[in-house]
């Protein structure tokens, strides 16, 4: 979780300063964060992307499953900072990766 979550939320929130200024003089949606997911996060997440009890224990045993859960935490990620930033004119997007021909994101 530290690696795929924490540090990229506090080095977002250390930018902050600089996407604001930037997104109120450039075209709209032309600043832009871009939270990494993964289409693993869809087959291997807990149901609703975590289960708190065991984050709170330092993860499970299964690798796939703590990778996918920091995937999906950065899903959640992307969805609040659109609506805490949005505002600003920052907009926020998570990518899960390639499917055949089309991307799967959800912008916010």
């Amino acid at each position: 979780m530290g690696v795929n979550v924490i540090g990229p939320l506090l080095f977002t929130q250390l930018l902050l300063p600089q996407l604001r200024a930037a997104a109120a003089s450039s075209p709209k949606n032309s600043v832009r964060i871009v939270w990494t997911s993964s289409m693993m996060m869809e087959s291997t997440a807990p149901p609703g992307g975590y289960n708190l009890q065991d984050i709170e224990k330092g993860g499970t045993k299964d690798t796939h499953t703590n990778y996918a859960t920091s995937k999906a935490a950065n899903w959640i990620l992307a969805v609040e900072a659109g609506a805490r930033w949005g505002g600003d004119g920052i907009l926020s997007v998570s990518e899960s990766g390639k499917s055949e021909d089309e991307y799967l994101s959800y912008t916010a």
